[in-house]
């Protein structure tokens, strides 16, 4: 699975501006300084796809920008046939014929295809010289576009993966559970961290916010390491859309 292409399409800024663009949507949220732009621009392969702001709190929209995947589908034939994969004789070389055949045919039906999905950047939040007017405006933004975008159906939660969650990381994992809309959680950062403390920094990640380690994926914008399994995640969530 790939990235085949990433846009810009629009900003949203007001209770009024489109939220319906007839994709799924993955929402991508964060603190101001934990490097949602860059995550942006590794995942989608381009570098300047989301600006990179070094003020943090000055994103003040929601960004909107449009994915295309390239998955792997595997036709009901190809699951009939794994399911066959058992060989039916004693003889060594008949199992080897036999599982070279179940290979050969389960790869035949396996073909390509394409998904698309909306990727909404929301603004950073915690940023705490931003004026109070400022933080109820992002508020309400937010409020109305859970209220008014009807295909919302997961949120990538970024997190320092040096840093414990914080009274604002836990009351947007309360805000998504009270919307019942699922989640994952992305600890950015990985390479301002030593190996052998990451289990431990994402333990701690996983205890604060009362959920599973296996439910929290690493990444690193700089060292190029976690897409893979953020792919894999995504298309997941959407195969089941």
């Amino acid at each position: 699975m790939r990235v085949l292409s990433s846009e810009f399409i629009t900003s949203i800024g007001r209770k009024e501006d489109n939220t319906d663009f007839g994709l799924p949507h993955i929402a991508v949220f964060g603190k101001s300084n934990v490097g949602k732009s860059s995550f942006i621009n590794y995942f989608a392969n381009h570098s300047k796809l989301a600006k990179v702001s070094g003020t943090p709190g000055k994103t003040r929209l929601i960004n909107i920008f449009k994915f295309k995947l390239e998955v792997e589908k595997q036709s009901d034939i190809a699951v009939e046939v794994i399911g066959q994969g058992e060989p039916t004789s004693t003889e060594p070389n008949n199992i080897n014929l036999d599982r070279a055949d179940v290979a050969d045919r389960a790869e035949s039906a396996t073909s390509l295809t394409t998904t698309e999905f909306i990727l909404a950047d929301f603004p950073g939040y915690g940023y705490a010289r931003a004026p109070k007017t400022e933080i109820a405006k992002w508020t309400r933004l937010i409020n109305d576009y859970f209220k008014n975008c009807k295909h919302l159906y997961h949120a990538l939660c970024l997190i320092d993966v040096r840093r414990t969650p914080s009274k604002d990381d836990l009351d947007l994992i309360n805000y998504l559970n009270h919307h019942n809309i699922g989640f994952t959680i992305i600890a950015t950062k990985l390479d301002k961290v030593g190996k052998t403390h990451l289990k431990k920094h994402i333990q701690n990640i996983a205890t604060t916010l009362k959920i599973g380690a296996d439910n929290i994926i690493g990444i690193s914008s700089y060292d190029k390491i976690g897409k893979d399994k953020v792919l894999k995640k995504l298309v997941s969530v959407l195969t089941n859309v």
